[in-house]
């Protein structure tokens, strides 16, 4: 059986989705509460987005495993996408020499997708949850599917951010989780190191 995911990339400045209003609901989960944000689709979709997943790798955590995440005392807007995980995506500045190395298509991709990879940052382990709302907006009675979107290129650039998995959620009546992962040398340092002496 094959499984076909689409996801596709948020908008121009990829900071936000097309937003209807806060939610009403509020969602404890162990480390706090949070509220999402309902987007415009139908059915409407819940977004979390932003959500941390670990206590941000910064400092004495640079290149240590990821570590659970800071408890949050009041209850947190998950309202927009954290910062990108540092990283180097190939330069498509010279299109005339990028058409050699890349097929067109690919190009096109690439052109759209880099902007939404600027902002970067150390503090970047956040993941994106979309989830399916009834028609009536009320809550989905039962237990939904969960499907979590890694994104490629080799663990060495790119982020969960861009990939918008509302028409996914809506349409699949899934729940779809996008995740922002440490890549490059901040990803495999520690792997790197422990092989290599």
């Amino acid at each position: 059986m094959w499984v076909v995911v689409f996801v596709t990339l948020c908008g121009e400045s990829g900071a936000s989705i097309p937003v209807h209003k806060y939610s009403t609901r509020v969602v404890r989960t162990k480390y706090g509460a949070l509220r999402g944000i309902i987007v415009h689709s139908h059915p409407p979709v819940e977004a979390f987005l932003g959500v941390p997943y670990a206590t941000p790798p910064v400092g004495s955590l640079r290149y240590m495993p990821p570590v659970t995440p800071s408890l949050w005392k009041t209850t947190r807007l998950a309202d927009r996408f954290s910062a990108v995980c540092p990283q180097r995506p190939p330069d498509i500045g010279n299109r005339t020499e990028a058409l050699l190395e890349f097929p067109r298509g690919r190009l096109l991709f690439l052109e759209k997708l880099l902007p939404l990879l600027a902002n970067q940052s150390e503090d970047c382990l956040y993941l994106n949850l979309y989830v399916p709302r009834r028609a009536n907006g009320e809550e989905e009675p039962n237990p939904l599917p969960c499907v979590v979107y890694v994104h490629g290129e080799s663990y060495e650039w790119n982020s969960g951010n861009p990939y918008d998995g509302t028409i996914l959620a809506s349409a699949g009546r899934v729940i779809v989780v996008t995740i922002n992962f440490r890549l490059g040398v901040l990803g495999k340092f520690k792997l790197v190191s422990a092989y290599g002496s």
